[in-house]
């Protein structure tokens, strides 16, 4: 029986020919290989983000986005170390 053998650099060229629904498949895999070897390498997830990910968000669609004067048609830009910014005045 031959042994294939296959670098580190193949397999990324082979992954990034794969669609993005594969792609997702490959890094489910790996992080639960990673997982079931070290525990301790699996990524922490701090509380806030712990607190969102686990949160229903389903209700966000009830926001009045009117009441504050702010029409979903006014444009947004992104301020570094700052945010989202609506400009109303536009």
């Amino acid at each position: 029986m031959s042994q294939y053998t296959i670098d580190v650099e193949q397999i990324l060229n082979l992954i990034k020919k794969l669609s993005s629904e594969d792609k997702i498949v490959v890094l489910t895999a790996l992080t639960q290989e990673v997982h079931s070897v070290d525990p301790e390498m699996s990524p922490e997830v701090d509380a806030e983000s712990k607190l969102w990910l686990d949160s229903n968000l389903a209700d966000l669609s009830s926001t009045d986005w009117e009441e504050n004067n702010f029409r979903l048609e006014h444009p947004v830009e992104y301020i570094p170390n700052q945010g989202l910014a609506i400009r109303v005045n536009e």
